[in-house]
């Protein structure tokens, strides 16, 4: 039973009065354990407090058992109070009118001797009285004990007997040894309370931040030097519990399973803080538990190091050792480090690791004429227009004099190298430096070598792009060079298309072809796809498949379907001219020119400038591209279709897509891919894939299109699946414009 439940229940039967008496002693401890804990919980670091106040519920509760238990009429408990008055701390069973100060003076001239200033004159033997009613109605006092601390009379235990009635027999030696049991229970609070307030002011006064907490590590107080370490005063503000750090074997003793002393140590763990201001703190955490009579902990005490000041100086000495000292680039032991990282972690997810080696010129030239002074301020510069070009990801350190380096990792395509050591070159071409007062302009040399394309092992690349440095520097400045042992003519044929495709653009060496669109039904021409071609001098023609990729790599693709996109206008207008009635025209678009910040002002502008009705002109993008960015890009294509264009989604069910985005987006038509078409009839699955996308698109209004009908087996499947428009060589190859006007002319095909 709890204390809370002995201060409510009814008292126990008891045989006899003496036996019973007895046995409080035991009880009255559990409620006064009790109290005194709920007093903690609500203030840990407890303020000195008088006995009577500390002890006044259990006293009550006492009062309470004895009435009940002895027969007495009345039962009281009086203190003595700091100021050396007597005061009634409880009673029970009083009955008419009574006053607390006319109790005292009652209690005082019939148990004690009426020269008797204080309590302390109470000796320490029973006193039995018998005599004279008191005022009040009060019974004449039968029997009183004094409650003895510390050899000092500090209160008694009182009661009174109806007129004419006596205490049991063997009663008045059971209450003065329950008396006696009680002020030993007190006593030892007392002196736990002179523990826990000498420990509260020495934490509140100790040179070190404390805390302390509840058995779940949730902050309740804290000292001065807490509040300056942290920048807190408050615990409701503290982030974080006492012991967050511990193991689960360095929490048992706060939970009780191990240990019997009053305070264990729990154990040491290092903890980063932060402040109100952002700034963080480090200390060095030693928990204690605080443990109850009962053995449970009742709270926790964390003692705090302050290591802020250590650990900043350890990180500066790290620092120092891990980077150059002028330039604050990592030194070449962290370069090494973080290569051989970069190649291991390539290995595992294959993709390449690139090796840049930089060389200044001319830097001696410079430190002889201008000092080091002079050579240090372009070292700087340089490092910071480095860092500038590469990604967060990627390395630069400085290995020694004008020697740098750079890694750049997670590569999927050579280009990304190249671009760059480009865009390295044109960051140190775009300024002068600022040398002893004179502007100087400083060109810089790249030798680059790529793992795992060149030979494959880690430990060469340092060298491998240290050769490639110097055949770089040997055909002057500002220009870089890929190490070829294992990559040749590969990397130079790559860069060469790139180069190619840059100047097809500039001399007009692209083209376009067209493919009519058939409507099933009718076999009309009802539109036409645009249909790229590169007539490459001494070369003939490219097919897209040849140069695509590597155009959409380097950047080329914007400018190409910019240019794409105004030749198909200005041809849908030339055949107007001519009197011919023009279909609408398909242009692909890719995935860069989609989420291209100026695609809308660009396409408005190619309307303006051929003046084509934007009904004539329909888009083609992939269902893979409407995945990349898809709340922009669903917003651009509701622009273009607020212009009237309309949207096909090419390629369909090839690519990762949701059906979710589809219905959201203003989408016209879809398109089979050819390679569904290919083979039906007879391939069950083609089959089976290409009538659910005509019945997709049907449910969801939507026009499709088949694209690659070569034979007539193919084109009777669609027609009986409900596909509304086909295209392929069944009809046409793509045809250069000049050849279309035969085709419009004829206007249908017929099988």
């Amino acid at each position: 039973m709890t204390a809370a439940q002995l201060l409510t229940a009814p008292g126990p039967a008891r045989a006899k009065p003496e036996e019973s008496v007895m046995s409080l002693g035991e009880e009255f401890a559990q409620v006064f354990a009790e109290t005194v804990e709920t007093v903690l919980r609500q203030e840990p670091i407890p303020r000195p407090q008088t006995i009577d106040s500390l002890a006044a519920p259990a006293l009550a509760w006492l009062c309470r058992a004895l009435y009940e238990t002895t027969g007495c009429a009345t039962v009281r408990t009086l203190m003595l109070t700091p100021e050396g008055t007597v005061r009634i701390a409880a009673r029970c069973g009083d009955k008419g009118r009574t006053a607390d100060s006319a109790t005292e003076t009652i209690e005082r001239s019939a148990l004690f001797d009426a020269e008797s200033e204080a309590l302390e004159s109470c000796t320490t033997a029973v006193t039995g009285l018998n005599g004279g009613t008191g005022d009040y109605g009060l019974e004449p006092a039968r029997v009183g004990v004094p409650i003895v601390i510390a050899k000092r009379a500090v209160g008694t235990v009182c009661l009174s007997y109806p007129t004419g009635g006596a205490p049991a027999s063997g009663l008045v030696r059971s209450l003065e040894a329950l008396v006696a049991e009680i002020a030993t229970t007190i006593e030892a609070e007392i002196g736990r309370q002179r523990e826990r307030t000498l420990l509260g002011s020495f934490l509140a006064m100790a040179p070190y931040a404390a805390a302390v907490a509840d058995p779940s590590g949730t902050i309740l107080w804290t000292n001065g030097e807490y509040t300056r370490l942290s920048g807190r005063n408050d615990p409701a503000e503290i982030d974080g519990p006492v012991g967050k750090a511990l193991s689960g074997s360095e929490r048992c003793a706060a939970e009780g399973q191990c240990g019997t002393e009053p305070i264990i140590h729990l154990g040491v763990s290092e903890v980063v803080g932060t402040r109100p201001d952002g700034s963080s703190y480090n200390t060095e955490e030693a928990v204690y538990a605080v443990k109850d009579r009962q053995g449970r902990t009742a709270n926790l005490i964390a003692v705090y190091k302050d290591l802020t000041d250590r650990r900043e100086a350890e990180e500066r000495a790290r620092y120092a050792a891990q980077h150059d000292a002028l330039t604050g680039l990592p030194n070449r032991f962290v370069f090494n480090d973080r290569l051989n990282v970069a190649t291991a972690q390539s290995k595992r997810n294959r993709r390449m690791v690139a090796l840049l080696l930089l060389d200044l010129h001319q830097f001696k030239l410079i430190n002889a004429t201008y000092g080091h002074e002079g050579g240090d301020a372009v070292l700087i510069g340089a490092a910071q227009r480095l860092q500038d070009c590469v990604r967060d990801v990627d390395t630069v350190a400085r290995l020694g004099s004008d020697e740098f380096a750079v890694i750049q990792t997670d590569i999927g395509h050579i280009q990304d190298v190249a671009r760059l050591a480009q865009r390295i070159i044109d960051a140190f071409a775009s300024a002068p430096f600022s040398v002893g007062g004179t502007e100087s302009p400083i060109g810089i040399n790249i030798g680059i070598t790529v793992f795992p394309a060149d030979d494959g092992v880690p430990a060469n690349m340092l060298g491998n792009a240290d050769v490639a440095l110097r055949r770089a520097v040997s055909e002057g400045r500002n220009n870089y060079l890929f190490y070829t042992a294992a990559m040749g003519d590969q990397v130079r044929e790559r860069l060469d298309l790139v180069n190619g495709i840059h100047q097809a653009i500039e001399r007009n060496e692209l083209i376009l072809h067209y493919q009519p669109q058939v409507e099933v039904s009718s076999g009309r021409i009802i539109g036409s796809e645009a249909l790229l071609r590169w007539v490459r001098p001494g070369i003939g023609m490219v097919p897209p498949g040849a140069f695509i990729d590597a155009a959409e790599q380097s950047g080329l693709i914007v400018p190409i379907g910019t240019w794409a996109m105004r030749e198909a206008c200005m041809q849908v207008k030339r055949w107007q001219a001519q009197g011919l009635q023009a279909p609408p025209v398909a242009v692909n678009m890719s995935a860069v020119q989609l989420h291209s910040r100026d695609l809308l002002e660009t396409i408005i502008g190619i309307l303006r400038e051929t003046g084509v009705n934007p009904e004539m002109l329909e888009i083609e993008i992939t269902e893979s591209m409407l995945m990349q960015d898809a709340e922009r890009a669903s917003a651009t294509l509701r622009r273009l279709s607020d212009l009237g264009i309309h949207i096909a989604v090419d390629d369909f069910g090839t690519g990762h897509s949701s059906l979710n985005y589809l219905k959201r987006l203003p989408v016209d038509k879809l398109k089979i891919d050819r390679s569904f078409v290919r083979e039906v009839p007879g391939n069950f699955q083609d089959s089976a894939i290409s009538k659910a996308i005509i019945g997709l698109g049907h449910s969801l209004a939507l026009k499709v299109i088949a694209e690659g009908v070569e034979m007539v087996e193919q084109l009777d499947f669609l027609s009986r699946e409900g596909c509304d428009e086909v295209q392929g060589y069944f009809f046409a190859r793509p045809q250069p414009a000049d050849a279309w006007p035969s085709l419009l002319s004829r206007g249908t095909f017929r099988q």
